[in-house]
């Protein structure tokens, strides 16, 4: 059983310490708007929302920057999903709204693009309505206790990022990217088991396919390679000028990010001095 009276919120930033860094080392205009969108606007509204749900006094709702059926804001999601994209460290999933790209995936081999010639095939299918329904229904059930220190935790959401403007890098359209939070929140499986389980005459098994999870698989054949007209180069050009900001260069130091090297990059971007001395205020309270 989950003790949220004790429970301890890891800090957020120390979670995108490397997008921080390489985004900061960059010279590409958008990616750094969207990074100082997130300190400057998202990061103040979630301290305040983990800092009341620390309270348990009340608890605070911003619905025009969140995503539906999550307490995510809308920037901090497309940040992580970008940099999931490019191969880096963060709590999401790839996702594609393409079948072609899923396919790809499912019978190619990422490392060096070739396909593989035998084995299984396997696509997941995610039914983002079903899931958030489930979630929403059990999030407001009398029955969860502590509901504000659960709020205050990342639920579930899906960022799509297929229509990034370009110069956020080449991936996202390419793939017709999306990603997936909270696969690895175990509350997300509590909270599904709960919702299915008690509306299954009986039967206390999850149904993947009824709650909004789905496993496909076929075998891998040559007939199927035929029909695949996607290339790695299709999905991952060299010509993407976001490959050089997500180097893995910026995955050596595994240093807790630090207040000066927030400062640095919000000066940079001009931002005032009461921004800057509000992320660090939040940092020395670890509300972030």
């Amino acid at each position: 059983m989950c003790d949220w009276d004790s429970f301890n919120y890891h800090p957020l930033l120390e979670n995108l310490k490397y997008i921080i860094r390489a985004i900061s080392a960059s010279k590409n205009d958008a990616l750094r708007d969207l990074l100082k969108k997130v300190l400057c606007e998202d990061i103040p509204l979630l301290a305040l929302r983990v800092w009341t749900a620390k309270q348990n006094n009340y608890n605070l709702s911003f619905n025009d920057l969140y995503k539906d059926g999550i307490n995510i804001p809308d920037n901090l999601l497309k940040l992580i999903s970008i940099a999931q994209h490019y191969e880096y460290p963060t709590a999401m999933v790839d996702l594609s709204s393409s079948l072609d790209v899923g396919t790809w995936f499912a019978t190619n081999s990422w490392t060096d693009g070739k396909p593989l010639k035998t084995g299984t095939g396997i696509i997941y299918r995610f039914d983002r309505e079903a899931i958030l329904k489930s979630i929403r229904n059990e999030l407001s059930s009398p029955f969860l206790l502590n509901i504000r220190k659960m709020e205050a935790s990342a639920i579930f959401g899906i960022a799509d990022i297929k229509h990034l403007d370009p110069e956020f890098g080449l991936r996202p359209q390419r793939l017709h990217g999306a990603s997936i939070f909270g696969l690895e929140n175990t509350l997300i499986y509590l909270l599904l088991h709960y919702s299915f389980s008690t509306k299954s005459d009986g039967n206390d098994q999850i149904s993947f396919e009824k709650s909004g999870f789905s496993a496909h698989t076929f075998p891998i054949s040559l007939n199927i390679q035929d029909n695949i007209r996607l290339l790695k180069t299709d999905l991952a050009p060299e010509c993407d000028p976001a490959i050089d900001v997500f180097s893995t260069a910026h995955l050596v130091n595994n240093s807790s990010i630090d207040k000066n090297e927030i400062r640095s990059f919000m000066l940079e971007e001009n931002a005032s001095n009461q921004e800057i001395k509000d992320v660090h205020r939040f940092m020395s309270m670890r509300l972030i």
